[in-house]
């Protein structure tokens, strides 16, 4: 429909795509095992870790012009009850093994910049939704959550919890493409806060689900 040429394949295997790949063209590596996957450590190290080294070394022997990897703001870890804004300078500090596999791959990403000096971009998205969601989407599970009878929260669920519809998320990306002329990072949200207890409420309310939620206070 969109007239663009799909190759099915593993990204840890440069044999599924590598011949495909033009020299002297730009990537946009999206793909990530999702944290709703709850994979182990090793298959979230094997999917995006692994995969963006080989997908960085094919894109050197391809000599590509531009890099853009699409990351998480899991890198930077929660925020729950310290509330402040989650900025682009704010440290990094995953606490799962999802979040620790995307801090590494956007290690990879810079090194490969350091070393290419070619114009790369990591852009970091919070949870994504819209059409074709898979159901190892955290967006999927959410709506999991949501018949459940009761939802427990943290602290009120009041920390902020963003969501972002995937074709609102598109132009962002497009615009970081055009932009970038060295390497820079950027997180892309919605531009409309909500918190954690608003979105599981929103759900609930669209499905007709009866959710009660449930706070618990926040252990140090």
């Amino acid at each position: 429909e969109l007239g663009i040429p799909f190759v099915q394949g593993e990204l840890y295997r440069p044999e599924d795509y590598a011949d495909f790949l033009p020299v002297g063209c730009s990537v946009i590596h999206c793909y990530s095992l999702s944290p709703a996957a709850y994979a182990t450590k090793e298959e979230y190290d094997r999917q995006n870790v692994y995969a963006t080294k080989v997908l960085l070394d094919v894109c050197k022997r391809k000599k590509i012009n531009k890099f853009i990897y699409i990351s998480s703001l899991s890198v930077i870890g929660p925020r729950a009850h310290e509330r402040q804004e989650m900025t682009e300078e704010t440290p990094p500090n995953p606490d799962n093994d999802y979040g620790r596999s995307k801090l590494a791959a956007e290690c990879l990403v810079e090194a490969f910049y350091q070393q290419m000096h070619i114009p790369v971009s990591i852009l970091r998205l919070s949870t994504l939704y819209g059409p074709f969601a898979h159901k190892n989407s955290v967006t999927f599970k959410l709506f999991k959550i949501a018949k459940k009878p009761f939802q427990f929260v943290v602290n009120g669920g009041n920390q902020p919890y963003e969501l972002n519809y995937i074709k609102n998320i598109v132009p962002g990306i497009l615009l970081a493409y055009d932009k970038v002329t060295a390497f820079k990072v950027y997180n892309i949200g919605d531009t409309q806060k909500k918190t954690y207890r608003e979105v599981i409420t929103a759900i609930a309310r669209s499905i007709s689900s009866p959710v009660k939620i449930i706070s618990l206070p926040v252990f140090f």
